[in-house]
């Protein structure tokens, strides 16, 4: 019997989506919690002159690796340590030590991934996919890193004061509100009265700005495999989702499903085909002169909700490809 591994973490409403149709229609899966890790789940990789094997451990059951036909890497969190451990440098460790063990076990678990960890992690610095995305052909955004006032403020006069900023790497940060939560950092258009404030504060950490483009639409296109799903959300028709879509308003904000042009679609299966990823999320802006310019590219991003309000089969497809060696 052959398993689909899939990698996540308990509140991942995707990986419950999948495994639904896994039980539907008789598919064996074995769903890796990384924060039951190491406290409940258990792993093992041995290595001799004689054999190689990583054995897992969930519950009173266990497999091999020679037992896992694909391995779905969608949600993983960090390493959940045991409350045995007090010491809070222990803690650091034991953590430290788990999260290295996995990330050395995801890259000698030989079989189909969707997608490979070294492809998910490269595809995640953005500054490398706008380069890609501009020797593909795509227009994409001037863009300035920096942490230099004078550098900025030249950038703000040549966008003729039409400067949004997001982050570079995670857009979550602690709450200070409520201990254990976090909040998202929103792509966010610089008014005039920010300016003061940016100019104060730029020289304590980098900071990524953009030309603001206006938007006639916009749109997410997921690729599973070479299968293009794309969907046009209407973000200017909500005051709340105008500068990022993110902040939902879904009854103010049509989601359509859609079809691009050729050219572009072949433009986004070369940029997935470049990172050697199985799956990924494009973020494309389409402008009132019907110009498409590249925004991001998110090699693990969200799809649920494009399939839950535009039809898009993309679970479908995503169940093809992790399931394709499968007699069912």
């Amino acid at each position: 019997m052959k398993f689909i591994l899939i990698i996540t973490n308990r509140y991942d409403s995707h990986a419950d989506c999948m495994i639904k149709k896994f039980w539907e229609r008789g598919v064996s899966f074995l769903r890796f919690n990384t924060d039951d890790y190491p406290r409940t789940n258990k792993i093992t990789f041995n290595l001799d002159t004689k054999k190689e094997d990583i054995l897992f451990y969930f519950n009173k059951q266990s497999i091999t690796n020679k037992d896992i036909l694909s391995v779905w890497l969608r949600r993983p969190l960090s390493p959940g340590i045991s409350k045995e451990i007090t010491n809070p440098d222990a803690r650091v460790f034991a953590k430290d030590e788990s999260k290295a063990f996995l990330e050395n076990l995801w890259n000698v678990l030989d079989c189909l991934w969707v997608s490979p960890p070294r492809s998910i992690k490269i595809a995640q610095y953005k500054l490398l996919q706008l380069q890609i995305a501009k020797k593909i052909g795509f227009k994409v955004p001037k863009t300035i890193v920096t942490n230099k006032i004078e550098d900025f403020l030249r950038f703000w006069n040549e966008c003729n004061g039409e400067v949004i900023y997001k982050t570079l790497g995670k857009n979550q940060i602690p709450s200070q509100k409520k201990k254990g939560m976090y909040r998202l950092i929103y792509t966010n258009k610089i008014k005039d009265v920010d300016l003061n404030k940016i100019i104060e504060e730029i020289e304590l950490a980098p900071c990524l700005f953009q030309e603001y483009i206006p938007k006639k639409i916009e749109l997410r296109v997921t690729i599973v495999d070479s299968e293009i799903f794309t969907c046009e959300i209407h973000s200017q028709k909500s005051e709340k989702t105008r500068i990022d879509w993110r902040k939902y308003d879904f009854e103010n904000t049509p989601h359509i499903a859609s079809k691009l042009p050729k050219d572009i679609e072949e433009k986004c299966i070369e940029l997935i085909d470049f990172y050697n990823l199985k799956f990924g999320a494009i973020d494309l802006i389409l402008t009132p002169q019907d110009e498409y310019v590249f925004l991001e590219l998110n090699p693990n991003g969200q799809w649920l909700w494009i399939e839950q309000l535009t039809g898009l089969p993309i679970s479908e497809a995503l169940f093809r490809l992790l399931t394709k060696e499968v007699k069912i």
